[in-house]
């Protein structure tokens, strides 16, 4: 599971909107949403292309 706490903390660090980190990353703004509310779990590709934005590891988002 995504630790959606986390990747809003690093948006906000980086100066992201969840309209912004959506836009870079290439999904819609309502996916990220829900993702960032734990209500979707995103797919490999946009997990890494996340970790890629916001500059962490995939174990760093992932809640174990």
């Amino acid at each position: 599971m995504l630790n959606g706490k986390l990747v809003r903390t690093l948006m906000r660090a980086k100066g992201y909107s969840g309209r912004e980190l959506a836009a870079r990353v290439g999904i819609s703004e309502s996916m990220m949403s829900y993702i960032l509310q734990g209500l979707r779990e995103p797919n490999v590709q946009t997990l890494v292309r996340i970790a890629n934005e916001l500059g962490c590891s995939l174990d760093e988002m992932i809640i174990r």
